[in-house]
């Protein structure tokens, strides 16, 4: 079941970004990021347990895709694509997305192009001195 994350369970939420990477403590301020009309904060939840979740803004004229983490243990199993398709099917409807992705993360990469995002540029030492492909699904 894919929904909206609850206060209670951010905690959850920054454990789960920390196996993107494991330099990061967490988002900042994500509990005030709950409360803003354009964030869109859903998680996946299969027998209380959080398989994975999306973080993203939904702007005036398109969504950014800020992060997408899918527990290790339940990779493999389409959560990361039921993520995205919800957050396609529920709000980006005549919207554009954006997203930067490094460009040696192939599985993402993968993904996103499954659904439709195409490479539209690319940002020189976006990661840590990675380059990172910034993508786009809608028109281009």
């Amino acid at each position: 079941m894919i929904r909206f994350v609850q206060k209670e369970e951010l905690e959850k939420i920054n454990n789960l970004s920390k196996q993107l990477d494991s330099s990061v403590n967490g988002f900042n301020n994500l509990e005030e990021e709950l409360n803003k009309d354009i964030t869109i904060l859903l998680v996946d939840i299969e027998n209380k347990e959080k398989r994975g979740y999306l973080y993203a803004q939904n702007l005036i004229d398109h969504v950014d895709l800020l992060s997408i983490v899918v527990d290790y243990k339940y990779r493999k199993n389409n959560i990361g694509t039921n993520l995205m398709n919800y957050l396609i099917n529920n709000y980006c409807y005549h919207k554009d997305i954006f997203l930067e992705v490094a460009i040696d993360n192939i599985p993402a990469i993968s993904l996103y192009t499954k659904l439709g995002f195409k490479v539209v540029n690319i940002r020189k030492n976006y990661y840590n001195n990675k380059d990172a492909f910034l993508m786009k699904r809608g028109e281009l």
